[in-house]
């Protein structure tokens, strides 16, 4: 029984590691592409931010003077 057994974990496991292999990399696959999505919108909303504290600055300077 505990030859079997053991037969059979064996003869499963080179089945399963194909699959969790293609999991991870598709795992990591999505986490690089939103990774690069999110690097993106950090970007964009970077510039929307500095644009958004110039035009503040400016119009507070306008204001000053």
């Amino acid at each position: 029984m505990k030859r079997t057994n053991y037969v059979r974990r064996v003869s499963v496991s080179p089945r399963r590691l194909p699959s969790l292999f293609g999991l991870c990399t598709q795992f990591c696959r999505i986490l690089y592409e939103m990774v690069i999505i999110l690097d993106w919108f950090f970007l964009l909303n970077l510039d929307v931010i500095l644009g958004a504290s110039i035009i503040l600055i400016v119009r507070t300077k306008d204001l000053e003077i």
